[in-house]
């Protein structure tokens, strides 16, 4: 399920909404740069806790990078915690 805040036509943020392990899962959640800090995150994450309580999920996870501070600190303020920590690495071959 994806979720859409607008502000007038514009798509000012999206949030994916999926299920692992039992649990609801926040995919991809991500708010339009001239849209940051009015709140478009908070009211993306309130809709998805909503729905997925709605739903009766045991439980809600999602997965971001540490050094995405600003997700990290935006998931805190609902409760989530740090359940985790898994490295992952990327090789890049050339395309040539």
């Amino acid at each position: 399920m994806t979720l859409i805040a607008r502000i007038d036509d514009e798509m000012a943020g999206v949030i994916t909404l999926g299920q692992k392990n039992e649990r609801g899962d926040i995919g991809l959640a991500a708010v339009k740069t001239k849209f940051r800090g009015k709140g478009i995150g908070k009211y993306l994450i309130s809709a998805s806790l909503k729905i997925f309580y709605e739903k009766g999920f045991p439980g809600i996870q999602v997965v971001t990078q540490k050094d995405n501070f600003h997700a990290c600190k935006l998931y805190e303020h609902f409760g989530f915690y740090q359940e985790s920590v898994y490295n992952v690495y990327h090789f890049w071959l050339p395309l040539s």
